[in-house]
């Protein structure tokens, strides 16, 4: 449930649910520049294995290329990455990726394609659990509260019942947090947090990745008083060190997805930026 002092009210309208694009646009591009869109320096040639496709879409996204990043990945997907192993896998992969990129640009109904393409696939590499958990971020964003627990609570429903259930559980349970602060139910996404924080994820083969979501988890925990009394500008400190532990685990190879707290800290970001400008526009007469 929402918290009263929630920084940015839900809406009440269906017709308020689906978020700017424009303006989360304007500021992604804003942050990044728009030189992120020239040259693409690491395009791969035309028959490209799938993998060296991914590397290229990390490399832009760790550098905080969004955008090219996201133009990469769909020219990828229109070429229709290939190599020896795994090509169909791949695919899903790069919808993955494109998905959660897309939606730091607030491309909700492009990213839910993306998630369904991985839900449909059915593939036991990239398991169906994933394309449910990205469907349940973009209604996140887009202020479908109902539609965003449905999803996560099957995409923990699946995961329970696949290999490395615990650690695939905690790993939604972490993300549906971040979806929670989204739609401001602080007391929700603490549950999950902590959880995701003190459970036992039995994976004594990733202990590294286990470890470094924890001290991400962590931080973003620290981040929700600050969000309870609508300090945003306090809140970004500990969502941003959540991003930069993440960010450097995935610069070394270690798989760890830093767009999700990017995607909250963003959109506190704006929502600052937007309480700036109000607070800054003239009084009208009445």
């Amino acid at each position: 449930m929402a918290h009263p002092h929630a920084p940015h009210p839900l809406p009440q309208t269906a017709a308020d649910r689906e978020p700017t694009q424009p303006a989360r646009r304007r500021c992604l591009k804003q942050g990044i520049g728009t030189a992120a869109l020239i040259g693409l320096s690491w395009a791969t040639p035309a028959c490209a294995d799938w993998a060296d496709d991914v590397t290229t879409i990390t490399k832009y996204a760790t550098r905080g290329n969004f955008l090219a990043a996201e133009e990469f990945a769909t020219q990828s997907l229109n070429r229709g990455p290939g190599g020896l192993l795994f090509a169909g896998t791949g695919t899903l992969i790069i919808h993955h990726w494109r998905g959660r990129l897309r939606l730091l640009g607030g491309d909700t109904q492009g990213a839910i394609a993306d998630a369904d393409k991985i839900i449909q696939a059915d593939s036991s590499f990239l398991s169906p659990d994933a394309g449910y958990a990205l469907r349940a971020m973009a209604k996140a964003v887009a202020r479908d509260a109902s539609g965003c627990e449905a999803d996560f609570q099957q995409a923990m429903d699946l995961a329970s019942k696949a290999s490395y259930a615990r650690f695939r559980v905690f790993g939604a349970k972490g993300e549906r947090a971040t979806a929670r602060l989204l739609l401001n139910d602080f007391a929700g996404a603490l549950q999950d947090l902590d959880e995701a924080i003190d459970g036992d994820h039995d994976t004594r083969m990733m202990a590294t990745q286990v470890q470094i979501k924890k001290t991400a988890w962590t931080h973003l925990r620290q981040a929700i008083p600050s969000l309870e009394t609508g300090d945003l500008a306090q809140a970004s400190i500990p969502i941003r060190a959540a991003v930069d532990v993440l960010q450097q685990a995935s610069a070394q190879h270690l798989g760890s997805d830093f767009l999700t707290p990017q995607l909250l800290l963003m959109q506190i970001e704006l929502w600052e930026a937007e309480r700036q400008a109000t607070q800054a526009a003239p009084a009208t007469a009445p």
